[in-house]
């Protein structure tokens, strides 16, 4: 949204929507009052480094990476097969 490439945040039900901007920053930040949780999103097969980057440069209880990989999750970060993402659209 232009509200995340301007680096501004928005408040939507509570939840604080931002993105990291340093190099290899996950894509969007989703935050609470006490909780915050990173997404990176894009075609082709990802790994979880970006997400797993921010996770600790934001203190993240947990990184998601969207993208053409298969389904699997480690302790702390889930990685989602972009067509399953889209079928919540």
């Amino acid at each position: 949204s232009i509200l995340t490439r301007q680096g501004l945040a928005t408040m939507v039900g509570g939840l604080s929507i931002t993105y990291d901007g340093a190099d290899n920053g996950a894509d969007f930040i989703i935050s609470n009052d006490s909780r915050r949780i990173c997404i990176e999103v894009g075609y082709g097969n990802k790994k979880p480094k970006q997400a797993n980057a921010s996770k600790v440069r934001h203190k993240c209880v947990y990184g998601i990476t969207v993208s053409s990989s298969p389904l699997s999750k480690s302790t702390d970060s889930v990685m989602v097969p972009l067509s399953y993402f889209l079928l919540t659209a």
